[in-house]
């Protein structure tokens, strides 16, 4: 079997390992650097460092996994006293973009159907056929032709999740969101709309072709979906040496059918563009003190280019 399934790393917003030089030396606001702490809680942690006055500052950061079920459930008491009293919460995509999401990728996927280009020029037969099975009840492909590829990929990689019984509505993402909202606060963006749609229509058709196909490659995905429960196990574990090693094991059969260079540039923009950005946004908010919520995708988190390796690399953080 295969370490590394291309469809669980498309979900999980982990793929290839890349290197990040960084030459910046910044430190905490009053030269000491901040600490880590691992809490408890799952997945949860704790920067402790001052603000600009030399006063106590906080962060608490609870990874999220973005598929869940009951098993999720009840969040400990720890993270939710600490959300609920927190001077400020961070999400990924802050409350006011969160409504505009989806009619936005609806406007997207409408934009993308063009005549001109025909996606079934660009599958062989026995791509066509797995699309056909997993498409039930369509006779052909006809109705696709025309959208781009990345349209039909988030319809077969939503396939695949239905079938592990997990899904976004029960994330707890998605509960951090709504019980902030019913508390009267929004939560704030650690990313813009914008950089959140890029990355739903990623890269140019070919680039789309060469990910869908990467999916397809994966039928009848038996392997992928093992490696999605898996991980999902592991973080109902708080295993995150285990979720790690999922995250980050090796690509090697992955780069059979994905392009060495359009894997670099997408685990860059996915991953270490945004954890830098964070990165930042991490400091600027120990300087402004108080205690500060973050929840996010537990990927961003894990792994040589964490949000705090890089951090622990700029000289803001140490653990």
């Amino acid at each position: 079997m295969k370490n590394k399934r291309f469809v669980t790393k498309v979900f999980a917003a982990a793929f290839v390992f890349a290197s990040l030089f960084i030459t910046s030396c910044a430190s905490s606001g009053n030269g000491e650097k901040a600490k880590l702490i691992e809490e408890d809680s799952r997945l949860f942690w704790r920067i402790d460092g001052t603000d600009k006055n030399g006063n106590p500052s906080s962060i608490y950061i609870q990874g999220t996994f973005h598929l869940a079920d009951e098993q999720s459930y009840p969040i400990s008491e720890q993270v939710v006293s600490v959300f609920k009293n927190a001077d400020r919460v961070y999400g990924e995509l802050a409350s006011d973009d969160w409504p505009a999401v989806q009619n936005k990728v609806v406007t997207l996927m409408t934009q993308s159907y063009k005549e001109g280009r025909n996606i079934l020029d660009y599958l062989t037969e026995e791509e066509q056929a797995k699309l056909i099975t997993l498409f039930q009840g369509e006779k052909n492909l006809e109705p696709y032709k025309a959208y781009e590829p990345w349209v039909i990929n988030s319809s077969v990689t939503a396939a695949i999740y239905l079938v592990t019984g997990l899904d976004a509505q029960s994330g707890i993402d998605n509960w951090l969101e709504s019980t902030n909202l019913e508390m009267g606060r929004k939560t704030l963006g650690l990313d813009d709309l914008q950089t959140q749609l890029n990355l739903v229509r990623y890269g140019d058709y070919n680039t789309q072709l060469a990910f869908l196909k990467g999916t397809l490659s994966e039928y009848p995905f038996v392997d992928t979906i093992d490696q999605l429960v898996q991980m999902y196990q592991a973080y109902l574990e708080d295993d995150r040496a285990g979720l790690e090693k999922l995250l980050n094991g090796d690509t090697e059969d992955d780069l059979e059918t994905i392009p060495v260079s359009i894997y670099e540039k997408y685990y860059k923009d996915m991953i270490l563009n945004r954890n830098t950005k964070w990165a930042k946004t991490f400091k600027k908010l120990l300087k402004e003190g108080g205690t500060t919520f973050v929840f996010a995708g537990s990927a961003h988190f894990l792994g040589p280019d964490s949000v705090f390796e890089i951090m622990k690399s700029q000289g803001v953080l140490d653990f």
